[in-house]
């Protein structure tokens, strides 16, 4: 369950049964259209994290974030806002208060981490250090 309230006009949703992240809308949408808050403060769990990815509806039309991702960890309790990656040449995305346009995806995540070691050396793979496309297209 998550547990959250409204600062602003518009309750987050879940659009089908079969929905993977709850919808967000824009609320408070910055004069330069950059900066975009939901008015939605959130709870979530202990051992999991909210991910912040564009509706596909929207992401069709250019909407990306600047940090790519947004990551809401469960022990966060202000507004939650994104922050769009703006480039001028590539046309203006018309973003309105209303709009859905965000899905906050909420996922197990391991929060409570006891140590961070550092080692002369780490284990070998089949993999390594192959990345980018390695592992084929």
């Amino acid at each position: 369950m998550i547990k959250y309230f409204v600062a602003g006009d518009y309750d987050p949703v879940v659009s089908t049964d079969g929905s993977g992240g709850i919808d967000l809308f824009a609320n408070s949408v910055s004069d330069d259209k950059i900066h975009i808050g939901t008015g939605v403060h959130v709870q979530i769990p202990e051992n999991h994290v909210g991910l912040l990815l564009p509706r596909s509806s929207w992401g069709v039309k250019g909407l990306k974030l600047a940090n790519t991702c947004g990551v809401i960890d469960s022990d966060y309790r202000g507004e939650v806002k994104i922050v769009r990656d703006y480039h001028p040449t590539k046309g203006h995305l018309n973003i309105k208060d209303g709009d859905k346009i965000i899905q906050m995806i909420v996922v197990p995540c391991m929060t409570k981490i006891s140590s961070v070691d550092c080692l002369e050396d780490l284990n070998k793979t089949d993999r390594d250090d192959g990345g980018f496309g390695s592992t084929g297209d």
